[in-house]
C-alpha cells in the first residue's frame, strides 16, 4: 500500500470512529471520549508547532518545510492543525502552474486574482469554448486548488468566454 493510500485510509477510519462516536447516546463516556480525541489532538498540534519552531532555527529551515510542505502525509497532518509551512496562495499558484500546460492545450488561461478571507478568487479566460468544456475546466481547476488548499473556504471563478462573463463559486 502506497503511503497516500495508507494515510487516506487512516483518515477515513478517523471519519467512520468519529461518525460512531457522535451516533452513540449523550452519555458521561461520550463525552470523555471526545474530550480524549481533542487532548491528544491539541498534544500532536502544541508538539508539531514545536517541530516546526525547532526547524526554522536550525539553519536549514527553509529546505525543511519545502520538504514538510511536499509530503502528502506530512502536509495534511499540519493542514489539519493549520500549521502548514505554505501560504494558501503559494499553494494555489504552484497547482495553477501545474494545471497551465493543459489549459494551454484547450486554448485557455487561469489567474489567480486574490486570496482573501479564505475565498480565492480566479479568472478562467477560454475564449470560443464550449459550455461543456467550460465545466470541465472549471472543474479540474476546483479539484486542483482544493488538493492544494484545503483549507480554503471557497473558490470564486470568472469566467471568459468571448464576450460574456460568469462568476461561479465552488
Amino acid at each position: 500500500m502506497t503511503p497516500r493510500a495508507r494515510a487516506e485510509e487512516a483518515l477515513r477510519r478517523i471519519e467512520e470512529r468519529i461518525g460512531a462516536l457522535d451516533a452513540l447516546p449523550e452519555s458521561r463516556g461520550r463525552d470523555a471520549a471526545r474530550e480524549l480525541l481533542e487532548a491528544v489532538l491539541d498534544l500532536h498540534g502544541l508538539a508539531l508547532a514545536r517541530i516546526l519552531g525547532i526547524a526554522a532555527t536550525s539553519g536549514h529551515g527553509e529546505a525543511l518545510f519545502d520538504a514538510m510542505g511536499s509530503d502528502e502525509q506530512v502536509a495534511a497532518v499540519l493542514l489539519l492543525h493549520g500549521l502548514h509551512p505554505k501560504m494558501p496562495e503559494a499553494r494555489v499558484r504552484e497547482a495553477l502552474k501545474a494545471l497551465a500546460p493543459s489549459l494551454r492545450a484547450e486554448g485557455a488561461e487561469v489567474s489567480l486574482l486574490e486570496i482573501r478571507d479564505g475565498v480565492a478568487r480566479l479568472r478562467l479566460v477560454a475564449p470560443g469554448a464550449a459550455r461543456e468544456a467550460v465545466a470541465i475546466l472549471r472543474r479540474e481547476i476546483e479539484e486542483a486548488i482544493i488538493e492544494a488548499a484545503p483549507d480554503l473556504d471557497e473558490i470564486a471563478i470568472r469566467i471568459e468566454v468571448g464576450n460574456a462573463q460568469a462568476v461561479a463559486a465552488a
